[in-house]
C-alpha cells in the first residue's frame, strides 16, 4: 500500500471525530478506498478528516489488508468508532474493487 494522499480540505469539519481538543489546524481529504490501492479520485470516495484520524484510519486499514479483514478485536478497539468505520469501508471497497 502506498503512502496516503493528503489533499487539504482546510476548514471542513472532521468527518471522524465530533470534538477536538485542541482544535485541528485543518483537515485532509482522505480517500476512503486509497488511490494507491486502486481507489478513484472522486467526491464519493473522499471524507475530510483531522491528521490524527487520517493516520489512524490508514494504520487500521493496513492491518485489515494484512489480515484479510481479520484483525484482533483488542487491536481494533484501540481506534475511534469513526476511524473503524472508514478503515472497514476502505477495506470493503478495496476487496470489492468498486465504490
Amino acid at each position: 500500500m502506498s503512502e496516503p494522499d493528503y489533499d487539504f480540505a482546510s476548514d471542513e469539519p472532521c468527518g471522524v471525530h465530533q470534538r477536538h481538543t485542541p482544535k485541528p489546524s485543518g483537515t485532509d481529504l482522505h480517500h476512503v478506498w486509497p488511490k494507491g490501492m486502486g481507489g478513484p479520485d472522486v467526491a464519493a470516495n473522499k471524507v475530510p478528516v483531522c491528521a490524527t484520524g487520517h493516520q489512524n484510519i490508514h494504520r487500521l486499514l493496513r492491518a485489515l489488508v494484512a489480515t484479510d479483514g481479520d484483525v484482533k478485536p483488542s487491536f481494533e478497539k484501540r481506534f475511534h468508532p469513526g476511524e473503524q468505520k472508514y478503515a472497514r469501508l476502505g477495506f470493503e471497497r478495496f476487496k470489492r474493487g468498486s465504490l
